[in-house]
């Protein structure tokens, strides 16, 4: 193709220039420096698709060109007008990003939370920001993240709002962390999982028959481990996760590849019985705890997966039940209190009462 017309249309191309499929613009970097050519907008919708995503980026009154592919020639739009003339065959929208109005303060930008970090990092910034580091930080990561889940339990929109951000400003704090030690930037972050989304879903960003799409889907797993250069399923797992969430991760990847069915779901559910009452066996009759500890931790993992098999992530359900039993426990805490005793001085009636508040809940 020659873009030579580029030069006649006063298009400064020296140092290059981008031509994009317009249904892919939204992939493009949120920062370009170079003229960009949109192609193959063949319908209104189309450029209603191309002027939204032009929108997110420049002002509303930025020039931009409609180039005619069959006329061979342009006319001159701002963004806000830009629509698709009646007649028309193929078009390319061509735009310069250096010479549009700037739409730094109206889009969506993480250039003010990550200046915020940069003071707060700087020798007289704050003084206990500025002396942080990935280890320290570590605790505050997963606190926030499992604020976020308490608020998504509560459907409290609002808190989950706040947490998000709380999240978003560890992961802003550990970017500018490497940063400083010359590692990555919080771009490298944002640019890798926009680069392995797009890599890992050809099916949505490229084109690929149904069929194709289908065989995709079903190697999910091997294809993360080309990707990792891993020779084994596991290797990504984090081990740091808790116990019971990490045992349901791992046999969610063994399954991939063994599957899954009724009859072994029946298996599980037998095996898992078996090897709870042989440790209860081991326990009456006096093993050590390391003998112990070995049985009733094979006997959760196959419980974890027979309840998985049941459709119910174990996880999930012991969290719930656990505040159940905590607002229940806590009622039978306030109505001692409201007779003027601590807990700690509860009564043998007391601790009646507990229990049988406790079964008509359905929590024992």
């Amino acid at each position: 193709m020659d873009f030579r017309f580029l030069e006649e249309l006063g298009v400064d191309c020296k140092r290059g220039f981008t031509v994009c499929p317009a249904s892919s613009f939204s992939m493009l970097p949120a920062t370009l420096f170079q003229p960009v050519i949109l192609t193959g907008i063949l319908h209104e919708a189309g450029m209603q698709r191309a002027r939204k995503e032009l929108l997110r980026r420049v002002s509303s009154d930025s020039i931009i060109l409609l180039w005619d592919m069959q006329q061979k020639t342009a006319r001159k739009y701002t963004v806000q007008s830009l629509t698709f003339p009646e007649g028309s065959g193929e078009l390319w929208v061509i735009f310069d990003p250096r010479l549009c109005s700037s739409k730094e303060d109206e889009r969506f930008s993480l250039e003010r939370l990550c200046r915020i970090m940069e003071a707060l990092r700087a020798p007289d910034g704050c003084p206990w920001d500025s002396v942080q580091t990935h280890e320290t930080l570590r605790t505050y990561l997963i606190q926030e993240a499992y604020e976020a889940v308490d608020a998504i339990d509560h459907e409290d929109m609002e808190n989950l709002k706040e947490e998000l951000g709380d999240i978003l400003y560890q992961i802003v704090f550990h970017a500018r962390v490497a940063e400083e030690e010359g590692l990555f930037s919080m771009q490298d972050v944002i640019d890798g999982i926009s680069d392995k989304m797009v890599k890992r879903h050809p099916h949505v960003f490229g084109s690929m028959t149904s069929r194709e799409t289908a065989e995709l889907l079903g190697s999910w797993e091997e294809r993360k481990m080309r990707e990792k250069h891993r020779q084994h399923l596991l290797s990504g797992l984090s081990r740091s996760l808790p116990s019971l969430l990490f045992a349901c991760i791992m046999q969610k990847k063994v399954s991939s590849i063994c599957g899954e069915n009724a009859e072994k779901m029946e298996f599980l559910k037998n095996h898992f019985e078996f090897s709870w009452r042989q440790a209860m066996d081991k326990a009456d009759s006096g093993a050590s705890v390391g003998e112990m500890e070995h049985c009733f931790g094979r006997a959760l993992f196959e419980m974890a997966a027979a309840i998985r098999f049941w459709g119910v992530e174990p996880e999930l359900a012991l969290h719930r039940f656990n505040l159940l039993f905590a607002e229940q426990f806590g009622e039978w805490e306030d109505a001692l209190i409201q007779d003027g005793r601590l807990p700690t001085q509860a009564e043998e009636k007391d601790l009646r009462m507990l229990t049988e508040q406790l079964r008509n809940s359905g929590l024992c």
